[in-house]
């Protein structure tokens, strides 16, 4: 199966589509890596990305890591662009995601 290229922003139905027909099955988990973590909706079950990327990034990876603009640093990570965070930067952008953001006046 031909996988939509990590450019293409895919719809809620499309994702679930894809979900459907079990794509991951045959995939490697760098492959696996490669495609979800373009996509903001995810096209396979959760519990199954995240261990791929855990794998594939050499460490473990905190859930609130996929989401925000945390989930721009896990792209940067899997291209080698920054390195893998410490502790101290996990928890940082934890309270970064999780402290309500003030309405602007």
């Amino acid at each position: 199966m031909k996988l939509p290229d990590k450019n293409t922003e895919l719809s809620v139905s499309e994702s679930n589509k894809l979900f459907d027909t079990g794509w991951w099955e045959n995939k490697s988990e760098r492959e696996i890596v490669e495609f979800q973590l373009y996509h903001r909706i995810l096209c396979l079950p959760s519990k199954i990305f995240h261990r791929a990327t855990e794998k594939v990034l050499g460490r473990d990876v905190w859930t609130h890591e996929f989401f925000g603009d945390n989930r721009q640093d896990l792209i940067d990570e899997f291209e080698g662009k920054i390195p893998a965070p410490d502790i101290f930067q996990i928890m940082t952008r934890l309270v970064k995601l999780a402290t309500p953001k003030k309405p602007k006046p």
